[in-house]
C-alpha cells in the first residue's frame, strides 16, 4: 500500500512537555516525521536516513542523534533489527473509530509491519483508544471525538460514497504504478528516485540478492526495506553516549583511547567516525 498523499501534524506538537526544551534542529525534524513521505496509516514506517537527511538539509549523524534524543523522551520507538520507527501518540492524534475506510487502511498499513513489538505496541493503543471511544452504554463518546484528529478522506470511490470521482486522466495515471527499478517496487517517482540512488550505490548485484531475501521472506521489495537491508550496519549499541562510562565502553570496543587534553565531545566525534568507517568495511 502506497502512503497517504498528505499527512496532519499535531497543532500543539512544540508544546509538549516532551519537546518543548529541544533544539530548534530537533524539533524540524521530529515534526517531519509526522508527515514523511515514508509514512503511513498506522504510525510505523521505515525511515531512510540518508534519503532523510538530505532532505532536511542535515547530515546523518545529525538526524541519528535526533531519533536516538526522541526515543530516550519516549516521542518515538525503533526497532534496531527492522529499521522501522514508531510514532507514539500518532493514533491519539489521527485514530477515526467511525470511520470504515481508515479501519480498511489501518489494516493495510499494519500489514506491512515487520517488527512484532512495534505491531503489538500500536495495537494495544488502538484497542485502549477505541474502549475509551463510547461510554459504559457503548454509545460514542462525543466528547472525546474532540481531541480525535479523523484521518484525512480518501479521495477513491464514487462520490456517493463520499469520496471524490476520478477522472480518465488520474486513472490513466494510476495505471502504471506500480512499476520496478531494478527490481525495486517503486509507487511513485520519488519512489523512482529513491531505487535508482540505491542501484547506483550498491551496484545491480547487490540489489538482486537484497529483493530475492525480501520476496523469500514474503514481503514487497520496497526502495526503503532494500536501502535498509543494504545498509551498513551500526557496530554502537544503542544508547552508547549517553554517559562517560558507555563511551569509554564504545571506544574500547573500536580500540580507541581518549588523546591527552581531547574533549569528550571531539572523542564522541572520533567514535562516531571510526564506527561508520567500520560498518562500511
Amino acid at each position: 500500500m502506497s502512503a497517504p498523499e498528505y499527512q496532519s501534524v499535531p497543532v500543539t506538537i512544540l508544546d509538549w512537555r516532551e519537546t518543548r526544551d529541544l533544539l530548534p534542529e530537533q524539533k524540524l525534524i521530529f515534526a517531519y516525521l509526522w508527515f514523511a513521505r515514508e509514512s503511513s496509516w498506522c504510525g510505523i514506517y521505515l525511515l531512510p536516513i540518508e534519503a532523510t537527511a538530505a532532505r532536511l538539509s542535515l547530515t546523518a549523524r545529525s538526524l541519528e542523534d535526533a531519533l536516538g534524543e526522541f526515543r530516550r523522551r519516549g516521542l518515538i520507538d525503533m526497532d534496531d533489527e527492522t529499521g522501522e520507527i514508531y510514532i507514539e501518540r500518532w493514533l491519539y492524534c489521527r485514530y477515526n473509530y467511525t470511520g470504515t475506510k481508515w479501519e480498511n487502511m489501518w489494516e493495510s498499513a499494519m500489514a506491512a509491519v515487520r517488527s512484532p513489538r512495534l505491531w503489538e505496541k500500536a495495537n494495544k493503543a488502538k484497542s485502549l483508544i477505541k474502549s475509551k471511544a463510547h461510554d459504559k452504554n457503548g454509545n460514542r463518546n462525543r466528547n472525546r471525538n474532540r481531541n480525535i484528529v479523523a484521518a484525512p478522506p480518501t479521495t477513491h470511490g464514487s462520490a456517493a460514497e463520499g469520496g471524490a470521482t476520478t477522472t480518465k486522466k488520474e486513472k490513466k495515471q494510476k495505471s502504471k504504478w506500480p512499476t520496478h527499478v531494478g527490481g525495486i517496487m517503486c509507487w511513485s517517482p520519488d519512489d523512482m528516485a529513491l531505487a535508482e540512488g540505491v542501484t547506483k550505490k550498491f551496484g545491480d548485484d547487490a540489489i538482486a540478492n537484497a529483493v530475492a531475501e525480501l520476496v523469500g521472506g514474503g514481503e514487497k521489495p520496497l526502495p526503503a526495506r532494500v536501502a535498509h537491508i543494504l545498509a551498513p550496519r551500526p557496530i554502537l549499541p544503542p544508547g552508547w553516549d549517553a554517559s562517560e562510562k558507555s563511551i569509554c565502553a564504545a571506544a574500547a570496543i573500536l580500540g580507541l583511547k581518549a588523546r591527552a587534553g581531547e574533549l569528550m565531545p571531539e572523542f564522541k566525534a572520533r567514535i562516531w567516525e571510526a564506527a561508520r568507517a567500520a560498518a562500511r568495511n
